[in-house]
């Protein structure tokens, strides 16, 4: 018996809601001793079986735990994913912006160029006009120099005296006066034209700068444009292909996910088969009344039967009940029996496993620490462990497992 404990040892198992195939092997482990012959063959060939289908299902969910792990590994990456999307996202919106701010500003210098060149237009047409004027005032005060140095200095004066009278000394008088009136407003009129015709080059001179800078800012702008629509044809490419590596990642791993989940189904429906072979060859029955103690102090956190995971969120059989308890309270023998089993067990963490004869063993998971060792016997209520969150847990309690033949049964009804 010790020899196949021993093997026993090396066979992983699930914790907390998890399945517990190969447990039954071990409990059953008391009663082949005493069976005839060939129950006793039946019953080595089942353990055979079910050691082979307890593998098996531990292999699953170890391919399970790697899913996860790697799918929280690409859960970051999605993340990472989802930051770089919401990043280029930004970027895209921003570009977009821009380019609509290009646009707007390209009409704009366009239509200032093209009222700049209206603009340019009507002063040259001004400017022509001002140089006509300013020529025929120039060639008519020339005119009157010429007059005026051909009648000599004393023209006028000569004028005056030779008058017949009165009235023709003003009128020749008035005449001179108008004369020499008007020769001041022609000088003065050819001056002004002269600074209108300066004014109106300089107006001139500044519009053509500023259509030649209007034209230098339309060129850098369009080609500013052009490379932000490159810019952000790049990063709508980059997003698409982000949203397509994110859900190819979920997908991969939810249809591998999907897979094991379907060969664990399939190993659960011939465990099951098993323990009903192993509880016919055996010949025990469950009993109950109050026969076992409460061996920790708590409620019933979750019972025995089917139920979400609380890790794997999955529906699976929970072959026990988990009593809430502290870390480090004390666990009690619910029974008189022997320790057949004292060491860890994968998903169960520290396990001890108690006979207590007639087929009826129980069973003590997650456990912090243990007291007693394999092959001690053990009084009903002696302490032999703490309460802990070892293997796989959510949270620090006591997974209590009642087996007949190695068949999980609930343990309420043996409860007192």
């Amino acid at each position: 018996m010790f020899d196949v404990l021993t093997t026993m040892k090396n066979v992983t198992f699930r914790g907390r809601g998890g399945r517990a195939c190969a447990v039954g092997l071990l409990l059953v482990i008391c009663t082949v001793a005493g069976l005839p012959a060939a129950a006793s063959d039946r019953v080595t060939k089942l353990h055979h079986r079910q050691q082979a289908v307890a593998a098996k299902q531990q292999q699953l969910l170890d391919q399970i735990l790697q899913a996860d792990h790697v799918k929280s590994g690409l859960l970051a990456k999605i993340s990472a994913l989802d930051a770089s999307r919401a990043s280029v996202e930004k970027q895209v919106r921003s570009l977009g912006s821009s380019i609509g701010a290009l646009d707007s500003r390209i009409a704009a210098t366009r239509d200032r160029l093209r009222a700049s060149a209206h603009d340019l237009s009507a002063l040259a047409s001004q400017l022509q006009s001002i140089l006509r004027k300013l020529d025929t005032r120039t060639q008519a005060f020339a005119a009157r120099a010429v007059a005026t140095y051909k009648a000599g200095p004393t023209a006028a004066f000569d004028t005056l005296l030779s008058s017949q009278s009165f009235g023709d000394l003003m009128d020749r008088y008035t005449y001179y006066r108008s004369a020499l009136t008007a020769d001041t407003d022609l000088i003065n009129q050819v001056q002004s034209l002269r600074d209108a015709v300066e004014t109106q080059r300089s107006a001139i001179e500044a519009q053509r700068q500023s259509i030649v800078a209007a034209k230098n800012r339309l060129q850098t702008d369009r080609a500013t444009l052009a490379k932000k629509r490159s810019s952000k044809r790049s990063a709508l490419g980059s997003l698409k292909s982000l949203i397509s590596q994110k859900h190819s990642a979920v997908a991969r791993i939810e249809t591998q996910k999907a897979q094991l989940k379907m060969g664990i189904a399939e190993n659960e429906r011939e465990s099951a088969q098993i323990a009903t072979l192993l509880q016919a060859a055996t010949g025990h029955s469950a009993i109950g009344g109050g026969q076992l103690l409460w061996p920790a102090v708590g409620p019933v956190t979750s019972p025995f039967g089917w139920r979400i995971h609380p890790i794997f969120h999955t529906r699976e059989f929970h072959p026990g009940i988990d009593i809430g308890a502290p870390y480090g309270a004390t666990v009690s023998a619910a029974d008189a029996g022997i320790v057949e089993f004292a060491g860890t067990m994968s998903g169960y963490g520290n396990v001890l496993v108690i006979d207590h004869g007639g087929g009826l063993a129980t069973l003590y998971a997650h456990l912090s620490a243990y007291s007693v060792s394999v092959g001690q016997e053990v009084g009903r209520g002696a302490p032999i462990a703490n309460v802990g969150c070892t293997g796989w847990c959510t949270g620090p309690h006591l997974h209590f497992e009642v087996r007949i033949s190695g068949r999980p049964v609930d343990p309420m009804p043996f409860l007192s």
